[in-house]
């Protein structure tokens, strides 16, 4: 059961963004994936990396903006770490 925020439970603030970063997330982890399973082809190593780096940049963007948009206060690590989105 998730934990409650300032007396609100973190399901309750839907925001489109929090889609977003749930979507970012799952493809930080593929892209991680992708770099594991990259064979000795140094264009699929580099390939790799650009997924990675890029769905790293997003993912933190994300963050970011979530944050400065106020979207959840306080509540937003609270939150993140309650869906496992936190990296």
């Amino acid at each position: 059961m998730a934990k409650k925020c300032n007396g609100v439970r973190p399901e309750k603030y839907d925001h489109p963004i929090l889609k977003e970063i749930e979507e970012a997330k799952e493809e930080l982890k593929m892209a991680e994936e992708a770099f594991q399973w990259a064979e000795s082809d140094t264009g699929q190593i580099d390939a790799a990396i650009a997924r990675l780096e890029a769905a790293m940049l997003r993912y933190n963007f994300l963050i970011r903006r979530a944050k400065e948009m106020k979207i959840i206060k306080k509540c937003l690590i609270e939150y993140l770490k309650d869906v496992n989105l936190l990296i």
